[in-house]
């Protein structure tokens, strides 16, 4: 197992399997602020890092609640400002998507998908609402249905 260091070449990191939790530790000895960043984005990162690139193009930490503020009343019109990803936001996504289309089925990696798709809006200052996250999270059912 290779084990990280600042002087590493790009190849070494490319050519090595590290876990998340290690893999955010060598960032931060980088200099590099994770925050909310997943595993494949912290490896962006540190490539960048270790090939000399510029890390302003890279995913930035989107956090799935504001500072302060209880979680966001659900319902289709409410903005996605303070998101929990529990039984209780995805009973009521499916509920809504039922009400469009009883037929559609639950595809693997859906919620995953739909949860990089929110980040990425939040990273854009997008304002979602719930609605945008049941159309969104219908479309990721539905790709390549008949």
């Amino acid at each position: 197992m290779t084990k990280l260091h600042k002087d590493m070449s790009l190849e070494q990191f490319e050519q090595s399997y590290f876990y998340a939790n290690e893999l955010k530790d060598f960032a931060k000895t980088l200099g590099l602020k994770v925050g909310f960043l997943r595993k494949n984005e912290v490896e962006q990162h540190i490539k960048a890092v270790l090939s000399g690139d510029n890390v302003g193009d890279l995913p930035r930490s989107a956090p799935n609640r504001a500072q302060k503020g209880s979680r966001d009343m659900l319902r289709p019109d409410a903005l996605v400002v303070n998101y929990v990803s529990d039984k209780e936001t995805k009973s009521f996504l499916k509920e809504e998507i039922a009400k469009i289309d009883p037929d559609a089925k639950a595809k693997s990696g859906q919620w995953y998908w739909l949860n990089d798709w929110r980040k990425e809006q939040l990273r854009n200052d997008c304002n979602i609402t719930y609605q945008d996250l049941v159309n969104r999270l219908y479309e990721l059912m539905t790709i390549n249905r008949p």
